[in-house]
């Protein structure tokens, strides 16, 4: 078994994927060439030349693996793809839109060091617009409050977790949003937090609309109902 699995859930990112993959090799080079990494490349769906960038970067890199969605099936489905396919004692998910830093990767490593079973990444200095960052921050009170999951950046996207807790684990609609409380119901109790750096998206589109916020109490409520009426991720 590896030590160490990334998932990237990716949707056309053609400008930024070679700066990512290098990246992150470069952050963990030791482990990849002990063989005790892996990176997972999901493709939901690019209409770019993305899945063709990967599989040519798969080929230059060792560890590298491609799990391709034939048609757009939302963040959540991608992230569950690598999720289901990952076999390192701990997984990282990250975005592959680089407004996190593949260097801080190190970091989560060293902290589930501690025992942890969830390290979730606490964005410093959030480059995002303010609306963003207080919609984030509502979103944290709600998971406190129906939950009793105290995170200070739930939506970080930036989480490390042991592979014994997204054993089959099915993601659906924007369950990324809340993999925090998630991870909780299904044993992940010991649950801490780092900083790691944040910046704005310099190459590629965002796939985040401006009208997200707007619709995150309704949506919120569905993960509730779901969530209350018998966990269906297990």
């Amino acid at each position: 078994m590896k030590k160490i699995s990334i998932v990237c859930p990716i949707r056309n990112e053609r400008d930024n994927l070679e700066e990512l993959v290098s990246r992150i090799y470069s952050s963990l080079g030791e482990y990849f060439i002990n063989d005790e990494a892996e990176l997972i490349l999901v493709d939901d769906g690019s209409t770019d030349d993305s899945l063709d960038i990967m599989r040519k970067l798969s080929k230059g890199f060792r560890g590298i693996r491609i799990v391709a969605h034939n048609t757009p099936m939302g963040q959540a489905t991608a992230l569950s793809s690598g999720l289901g396919v990952a076999v390192g004692e701990v997984v990282i998910m990250m975005n592959s839109d680089l407004q996190a830093f593949p260097e801080d990767i190190v970091l989560f490593i060293r902290k589930m060091e501690e025992g942890y079973d969830v390290v979730n990444g606490i964005r410093i200095k959030r480059k995002d617009i303010l609306l963003f960052r207080i919609s984030s921050k509502f979103l944290g009170l709600l998971i406190k409050i129906f939950f009793g999951v105290s995170v200070k950046d739930p939506s970080s996207n930036f989480i490390a977790v042991r592979n014994k807790f997204i054993n089959n684990i099915k993601l659906k609609f924007n369950d990324h949003r809340y993999i925090i409380p998630i991870l909780y119901n299904r044993g992940a109790r010991k649950i801490g937090e780092i900083g790691v750096r944040h910046k704005l998206r310099e190459k590629g589109k965002s796939k985040y609309k401006l009208s997200k916020p707007f619709f995150a109490i309704p949506e919120f409520i569905g993960f509730c109902i779901r969530e209350f009426r018998g966990r269906p991720y297990a």
